[in-house]
């Protein structure tokens, strides 16, 4: 086993595998073979010969896909030396070997969902992509590359034919939700394909940098990785965006691809010839389709692939359009105090970290004592894509404009994206629809933007004028504004900070949900209410059956992804206006406020056959450990308060227990 790090040992392998690594096929010797053709740059045809003679049947359809129709020659080619001659060496091993590794993670049996063909397509796209982009770049060595690429995705037949779960069952579960692949094969598998063909790759003597692509092509690289290392993972990280973007997935279902984040760390994008490496994409898989049996898309479906990748990711990542303004760090404006103006009065001193307080202060100060006639703050939301407002000082004597007013950021916004995006002052003259929109909504003619930064990200934005009709803020006022509002965007962004502690204080850690303490805080509120405005309110205590069986067997680490299961699965089958969090241990606990008995009923068995079926899915990974939940439901009666209800709840889940486990009882 190789002592790379982050590649899983034997016991984590274990719970995903069926079998050990010693038990698995072994990489076929033809491959090994040819793969040190591939390191050795002395190694000649007849070094070539000698090792694929070793293998008749090899040689055979090396011949076959030479003379097919996808080469197009005139003459039937009769033996592989002829071939290497004609051909080239290179071209002849990456067939050769393409044809043994084929063998090995192809031609092993039938698959449910998991459509092997498709995966091999893909694994040729991303070889042919990678070997190109080696040679464009002049980054790596182009076999090498090739080789990686084949090789990148190892893991997934791994995980079909000897998987606890298979990958084709893991599809299945996937079929019909969102989610990054690979985050849901180390959530719901155990292990991602990555690493899982890191393992095997390594057990069986694959080059050790041919593992480290494998088991890195999916992750941020370590610093302990060498330049020449994080090369060829970016390389081939890149093919497999490329080849999946195109419509070359390796299974049919459009979830979307991920960039692996370092390949812009090797690779200039913005000088890439595109349209050469999709063209020699599609000549090397179209030339392979026919030998190997799979299906090359006409144009309209290539199209078809496209748009459907496109409007994948365009409705994921949409969110993401002006995210950039929040993710860099940045420095404070490079404005200056005008010598008149005191320290103290630009630097407003903040004695709140509470956001409303921190907001009215600061206005109120700048309009006061920069002179400023008006002043309003917009804050970025970026999910929405628009500016929000949050507040403003006004002594222009016209009627304010409304707080919650929303600006979006779109193409129409010119100089309010500018100011945002390169974190400079702008001044505003309604050059575009979105700039007359907000110049129309302050009945003014100009006014002057102000990029709020906090430590690592931007805030918002501070439009400060003088009023309608009035002059253009002087120059003083801005640069003093400019450092105040830096100020304002540390003070912010501490505020944002204290927040998110606060929150997470009332959060579990392990599943995310709500703790015990939120719990409690939201069971008093609701019954509380429920009581003052007459509505039902029912709660449920959920307990997962024999969790102590998991512990002990698998370890706590299963333990922990059993959790982080069962909280996802609350998620998802919780309608807005529930609540569900982790009460203590493996109890769970969910408040329906506004449901009756049966409303209560239902949604819990809901959730109880939910879970019985990601079980089914887990049984090869936990063999002989069903998972399954017991849940005891109750509804608020007279006299109940919220320790009352839940106790009740309690009562039913123990009830539950005792009959049997697996089912929901009152």
């Amino acid at each position: 086993m190789s002592r790379i790090a982050g590649i899983p040992g034997e016991r984590e392998l274990a719970d995903v595998l069926a079998k050990g690594l010693d038990d698995l096929p072994a990489l076929p010797a033809i491959a090994l073979k040819l793969l040190d053709l591939t390191q050795d740059q002395e190694s000649s045809v007849t070094d070539m010969v000698r090792v694929v003679e070793t293998d008749p049947a090899i040689m055979a359809r090396l011949l076959r896909m030479v003379n097919s129709a996808a080469y197009g020659f005139s003459r039937q080619i009769s033996s592989l030396r002829q071939s290497i001659v004609i051909l080239g060496f290179d071209t002849v091993r990456r067939l050769a070997l393409g044809i043994a590794m084929h063998d090995t993670l192809v031609d092993a049996g039938e698959s449910e969902l998991f459509d092997r063909l498709l995966f091999w397509r893909h694994c040729m796209a991303v070889a042919s992509v990678s070997r190109a982009l080696a040679i464009e770049t002049g980054r790596g060595d182009p076999e090498e590359a090739y080789v990686a690429g084949l090789l990148h995705d190892l893991g997934k037949p791994l995980l079909e034919n000897f998987g606890r779960l298979s990958y084709s069952s893991f599809l299945g579960y996937m079929q019909d939700r969102p989610g990054l692949l690979i985050e849901e094969e180390r959530r719901i598998i155990g292990l991602g394909h990555d690493v899982i063909g890191a393992a095997y790759g390594a057990h069986g003597a694959l080059p050790e940098r041919l593992v480290q692509v494998i088991h890195l092509h999916h992750q941020p690289l370590p610093e302990s990785v060498g330049p020449d290392i994080c090369e060829l993972v970016a390389l081939v990280a890149l093919a497999d965006f490329i080849a999946w973007s195109h419509g070359f997935g390796s299974i049919p279902q459009s979830h979307p691809p991920i960039l692996q984040p370092d390949v812009e760390r090797f690779i200039d994008l913005e000088r890439l010839d595109l349209s050469s490496l999709v063209k020699n994409m599609d000549r090397e898989v179209q030339a392979a389709a026919e030998f190997y049996n799979f299906h090359f898309p006409d144009p309209p479906e290539l199209r078809e692939n496209i748009l459907r990748i496109n409007l994948t990711l365009g409705r994921m990542n949409s969110h993401m359009h002006y995210v950039d303004v929040l993710g860099q760090n940045v420095s404070a404006p490079a404005l200056d105090a005008h010598a008149g103006l005191q320290q103290d009065t630009l630097l407003i001193p903040h004695h709140s970290l509470d956001q409303e307080a921190i907001i009215s202060e600061t206005l109120e100060a700048m309009r006061e004592d920069l002179g400023l006639v008006r002043v309003l703050l917009f804050l970025l939301e970026p999910e929405r894509r628009s500016l929000r407002l949050v507040g403003y000082q006004d002594g222009s004597g016209i009627p304010s404009p409304m707080l919650e007013r929303i600006i979006p950021l779109d193409h129409d916004a010119g100089g309010i994206i500018d100011c945002l995006r390169h974190r400079e002052p702008r001044a505003l003259n309604g050059d575009t629809p979105g700039e007359r929109a907000l110049l129309g909504m302050l009945d003014t003619d100009n006014i002057n933007l102000i990029p709020v930064i906090g430590q690592r990200r931007v805030m918002g934005i501070l439009v400060v004028d003088n009023g309608p009709g009035e002059s253009r803020v002087e120059a003083d006022s801005l640069s003093a504004a400019g450092l105040v509002a830096h100020e304002l965007g540390l003070a912010l962004e501490h505020a944002v900070i204290l927040a998110n502690s606060r929150y997470q204080a009332r959060v579990d850690g392990l599943t995310g949900l709500p703790n015990r303490a939120e719990l409690d805080d939201v069971l008093e509120r609701e019954v509380s209410r429920a009581r003052q405005e007459r509505r039902q309110l029912a709660a449920a205590m959920l307990d997962i059956d024999h969790f102590k069986r998991f512990n002990d067997t698998f370890g706590h680490a299963a333990g922990d992804t059993i959790l982080k299961i069962i909280g996802k699965a609350l998620r998802q089958t919780t309608r807005e206006g529930n609540f569900v969090g982790r009460y203590g241990g493996e109890e769970f606990t969910a408040i329906l406020p506004g449901v009756g008995r049966d409303q209560a009923f239902n949604y819990c068995e809901r959730l109880r056959r939910a879970i019985e079926k990601i079980g089914r899915l887990l049984e090869r990974r936990f063999p002989d450990h069903p998972l399954t939940v017991s849940i005891g439901v109750a509804v608020l009666e007279e006299g109940d308060d919220a320790p009352s209800l839940l106790g009740r709840a309690d009562d039913a889940l123990y009830r539950a227990k005792q009959s049997g486990r697996n089912r929901v009882v009152w």
